[in-house]
């Protein structure tokens, strides 16, 4: 399959590749993998990822992400996929990026929070944090001050509109 978005123009050895296989009975079987940059200049966790479309909605997509994320929290750096993202990646991620972001607010019991915060907790960019934030309204403004909309009922809303979370690494 031909990706159109994606081109190889480094050398494979230059990439980790993780891959992610199901036991079965009669053995071991490919579902997936990602790949990512050994050093990546843009701070990206995760350059390529793939899921089998035999399995694909059996929550290995955000498996292979969240794993992608837990490398990140291990070597202390935030993180973010490789841009341009398919329909599919993009749906994927931001289903992820709300459920990791969502869930830090509910769980929340400091009386300040910041997109930093969140970061810090999730490894992911501040940037991604702050589409997600927006996107469901929940980065509010009111006299030039930021504030996060942290309604539980309105957090719970959205979690629920959003898919499950995936497979827990």
């Amino acid at each position: 399959m031909f990706l159109d978005h994606k081109n190889l123009t480094c050398e494979i050895d230059a990439f980790y590749f993780y891959v992610l296989c199901e036991r079965k009975d009669n053995g071991f079987h490919i579902v997936g993998y990602f790949s990512k940059e050994k050093d990546s200049s843009e701070n990206n966790n995760l350059s390529c990822i793939m899921v089998l479309p035999s399995v694909q909605r059996a929550g290995y997509g955000k498996f292979l992400i969240d794993f992608s994320y837990s490398l990140s929290i291990i070597e202390g750096k935030t993180g973010s996929p490789e841009k341009p993202l398919s329909d599919l990646g993009h749906r994927t991620y931001v289903s992820y990026w709300t459920h990791k972001v969502l869930n830090v607010l509910l769980q929340n019991d400091q009386s300040q929070l910041s997109i930093m915060d969140i970061s810090n907790a999730t490894s992911i960019t501040p940037t991604d944090i702050q589409y997600v934030l927006e996107s469901y309204d929940i980065l509010k403004c009111n006299n030039g001050r930021y504030y996060f909309n942290s309604d539980p009922e309105y957090l719970k809303k959205i979690l629920a509109k959003n898919g499950h979370p995936g497979r827990p690494v």
